[in-house]
C-alpha cells in the first residue's frame, strides 16, 4: 500500500496541502459606480516555498447576474482571472510559483456584466474560495 505525505499548514482558517483544501467564504460589497467593484478583500493563505498553487472560485449560487473574479498580488499586479461565471459555477486560476514559506496574501476583485438582476453595477459579490498546491 502506498503511503502519501501530506503536509498542512493552518492560517487564518484556510488550509493548504499537496491535496485537497478547505474553502473560505470571501465577499465584497461595492462602492464604486460600474461594473467593476472597488472593494477588493484579501485573501491569506499558507504556502511552502517551491510548490506550484492553483486557486479554486466558486461563484455564489445567490449571484442573480454572471461575474467574472481577478486575482491580484498586494501591490496590484494580475495573477490571473477567470471568464464571466454564472452563478454555482467553478474556476481555477493558476498561482504558479514563487510564494515564500509561511502567510501569503493576495486580493480578490470581481466585474459584473449586464443581465439578470444587473442593470448596470455590481453591488456585491460572493466566492468561495480554496488554495491548493499540485
Amino acid at each position: 500500500m502506498m503511503k502519501m505525505l501530506m503536509t498542512a499548514f493552518l492560517l487564518l482558517g484556510v488550509v493548504v496541502t499537496n491535496g485537497a483544501a478547505e474553502a473560505t467564504e470571501v465577499q465584497g460589497n461595492c462602492t464604486s459606480s460600474g461594473q467593476t467593484c472597488n472593494h477588493k478583500p484579501q485573501f491569506n493563505f499558507a504556502a511552502t516555498s517551491g510548490w506550484n498553487y492553483d486557486m479554486r472560485i466558486t461563484a455564489s449560487r445567490q449571484h442573480c447576474s454572471a461575474v467574472r473574479f481577478r486575482v491580484l498580488r498586494t501591490n496590484g499586479v494580475a495573477i490571473g482571472s477567470t471568464t464571466f461565471m454564472d452563478p454555482g459555477a467553478v474556476a481555477v486560476i493558476p498561482l504558479g510559483q514563487g510564494w515564500g514559506n509561511g502567510s501569503n496574501t493576495v486580493q480578490i476583485q470581481a466585474i459584473g456584466t449586464r443581465g439578470g438582476c444587473n442593470t448596470g453595477r455590481l453591488q456585491s459579490w460572493i466566492a468561495n474560495v480554496e488554495v491548493y498546491a499540485q
